[in-house]
């Protein structure tokens, strides 16, 4: 299993709740139209695009699938909710409180099972991926560039002194190394040019 970054842990969470918070809204949505639940899950596949199946138990026209994957856990995750995902698809379980139940204390008149398709967070996750290579390779650019700058402003300096100082080993001792600098290279070359 990959290791996930904490950029990607952080965007899968993100999804993870997005899906339970519209799940659970389908579902009180079906706890209050309960003679329309059939009406209410096929305005929300067609408002969803990402969603590849709503079926509500005890729908005689819509049977769930066998849900078959690897559970996950997201922060939030109720007690008799369940959230698995198979790889190309999450399935969200959720259970559909009866109309007339109290909060505290609800009745459960039958499950939600709504599945989503991963791909939105798969391209999220690879547009991400895609920035942060940018992302780099302009760092490492621009870090290249400032180095060259700072390798230059260094050697061009050095290299005076050491044309200076080639010109006086071989014997012209008229000869003055020219550096307006007042920093530590300017001082070396007026003690060479002494």
């Amino acid at each position: 299993q990959r290791q996930m970054c904490i950029r990607d842990r952080f965007l899968t969470r993100s999804y993870h709740t997005s899906l339970l918070r519209e799940g659970r809204a389908v579902a009180r949505l079906l706890s209050t139209a309960a003679d329309s639940a059939a009406a209410v899950l096929a305005e929300f596949k067609r408002e969803n695009p990402h969603l590849a199946g709503a079926y509500l138990t005890g729908d005689e026209e819509s049977l769930p699938p066998p849900v078959r994957g690897e559970k996950v856990e997201p922060v939030g995750l109720r007690a008799g909710e369940e959230l698995i995902s198979d790889g190309e698809l999450y399935h969200l379980t959720l259970p559909v409180p009866g109309p007339a139940s109290p909060p505290e204390a609800p009745k459960v008149a039958g499950k939600l099972l709504l599945s989503y398709s991963s791909e939105p967070l798969r391209r999220a996750l690879e547009e991400q991926t895609r920035w942060g290579l940018i992302l780099g390779a302009l760092a490492i650019l621009l870090s290249a560039g400032l180095a060259l700058l700072i390798t230059r402003r260094l050697s061009a300096p050095l290299e005076a002194l050491h044309r200076g100082i080639e010109r006086l080993a071989a014997g012209n001792y008229a000869h003055r190394i020219e550096l307006r600098r007042k920093g530590f290279f300017g001082r070396w070359a007026s003690a060479v040019n002494g």
